[in-house]
């Protein structure tokens, strides 16, 4: 909680500095300061680089399509690890995303917006057979980028292969 809170201070405070443009006194946060956040949720099968690989990593302004923003973390290879985003513009972040191998994996998001996350979703991408069926069964949230199989009720989103 002491993380989170000291964590949400800083992205608040650095947020706060943007407006509509980032000030050049505007520091972004570290790339440890980021990574010290872990998934609520356990076994969230996530990329975290090792000390050295953080050495590499790059943390960047991102801006929303019409309002938001927030800090995205790169690594060595420019691909993302990590994204903290304000998506209301009360210079506080709701929406936590990890990611593995560049794609994201798992979201935190805070739809209440009182600075602790209350949503917790997967994000499953060519998954197994068992993994989709125990998602289901279980009732977890999760959404499924791909074909859902059948007898599975998760909400997907695929490419239209007619």
């Amino acid at each position: 909680m002491r993380k989170s809170w000291k964590f949400a201070g800083l992205c608040s405070g650095t947020l706060f500095l943007l407006g509509n443009a980032l000030p050049a006194f505007a520091v972004p946060p570290t790339a440890a300061a980021i990574l010290s956040f872990k998934p609520k949720q356990e076994s969230v099968a996530i990329f975290t680089p090792s000390p050295e690989e953080e050495a590499a990593c790059k943390v960047e302004l991102t801006k929303g399509v019409k309002k938001g923003s927030g800090w995205v973390l790169k690594d060595g290879q420019g691909n993302l690890v990590r994204k903290f985003f304000d998506s209301n513009e009360d210079n506080r972040i709701d929406v936590w995303s990890y990611y593995k191998d560049g794609v994201e994996v798992y979201r935190e998001i805070d739809t209440n917006f009182n600075g602790k996350a209350d949503l917790y979703r997967w994000i499953l991408l060519a998954c197994p057979a068992p993994v989709q069926r125990w998602f289901y069964q279980v009732g977890a949230p999760a959404f499924i980028l791909g074909s859902c199989l059948p007898g599975v009720e998760l909400p997907s989103i695929d490419i239209d292969h007619h």
